[in-house]
């Protein structure tokens, strides 16, 4: 499996220790450590040997820069330091960078910002001025160029950690995202093929089947299963078929005046329980046209007050008509 590649770029002698650290965090970490002094680099005979540490910058997928006092190896190929150039490198290849600066040159460095065109100013944290200029050139960067502090290896590692935990949710976060954006595409091009599936209907004025269609995800059915409670299509088409349909479940149709119901608006069936009470389902009569046959409804119409059922007790027996 791929693991991400981290490119520790510092002086060697004064950051020996932090170097070591770093590699042993990284590694526990899971990801592959890239030192010079562990032979990570294969040199050639061709280019210069800084050369070749640039180009592993490029097959590095995380860069570590940690400045300290000693401005470290000259470069032959540009006027700084080869741990500058190899920094230099990351930002122009865009590899995700974080920067750390010794505590006591970041304090001192803010003497030379009051003093930089002093001559005559000698600094005890740091071998040589150009430190101090790159880290201008740092803060000039538009971007990636944030320096932090530290003053022991744990600082930098403690960092590095959380900061690694956030790359990993954020990218869990862009691939959940992802999948949003592609379930909403697929869901807008399916709505897209349904208008047109629908236009062309229309244009050859095939009405019957478009209401087939609309009848077959009829709101009244999805309501019909839930108050039934089971999982099977329960499908009609007319007031016949329910009824037909009603008394396979045990109901029976009245006349909801006889229970002395008042709004006729409702086709009321009944159903017996072993309690003593009655089950009640009542249909709203909106759902079907003149001809008993179920209505397709238009945008809005639909609530599920149209089927209702409920729980009752019969009333007494003197109540009854003979």
């Amino acid at each position: 499996m791929a693991r991400p590649r981290v490119f520790v770029s510092s002086t060697f002698y004064d950051l020996k220790q932090v170097r070591a650290e770093l590699e042993r965090f990284i590694r526990e970490m899971g990801y592959d450590p890239v030192l010079n002094e562990r032979g990570s680099i294969p040199y050639g005979s061709d280019d210069a040997l800084e050369t070749y540490c640039y180009q592993e910058v490029n097959l590095c997928d995380i860069v570590i820069a940690v400045v300290g006092g000693r401005y470290g190896s000259a470069s032959v190929l540009q006027d700084a330091s080869i741990s500058q150039v190899e920094l230099k490198t990351a930002h122009k290849l865009h590899k995700q960078v974080y920067v750390f600066v010794e505590r006591h040159v970041l304090a001192e460095y803010q003497t030379y910002q009051l003093n930089r065109d002093s001559e005559v100013i000698k600094y005890r944290h740091v071998d040589n001025i150009k430190v101090f200029r790159f880290l201008d050139e740092l803060a000039l960067l538009p971007s990636n160029n944030t320096t932090h502090q530290f003053e022991l290896a744990s600082d930098i590692t403690a960092f590095l950690r959380e900061q690694w935990a956030g790359l990993f949710q954020r990218l869990l976060q862009v691939q959940a995202n992802d999948g949003q954006l592609r379930a909403a595409t697929s869901i807008e091009s399916s709505a897209k093929t349904l208008d047109e599936l629908v236009r062309y209907l229309v244009d050859r004025q095939e009405d019957e089947f478009i209401d087939r269609v609309v009848l077959a995800n009829h709101p009244v059915f999805a309501r019909m299963r839930s108050i039934f409670g089971v999982g099977h299509p329960l499908t009609f088409h007319s007031l016949d078929e329910l009824r037909s349909l009603l008394r396979a479940y045990g109901y029976h149709t009245v006349d909801a005046d006889f229970w002395g119901v008042p709004d006729s608006s409702d086709y009321v069936f009944r159903r017996n329980t072993k309690g003593g009470n009655e089950l009640v389902l009542r249909v709203s009569c909106k759902l079907f046209d003149a001809e008993g046959r179920i209505r397709t409804l238009g945008p809005g119409e639909w609530t599920d007050e149209m089927v209702v059922r409920s729980s009752e007790s019969p009333p007494p027996d003197d109540d009854i008509p003979f």
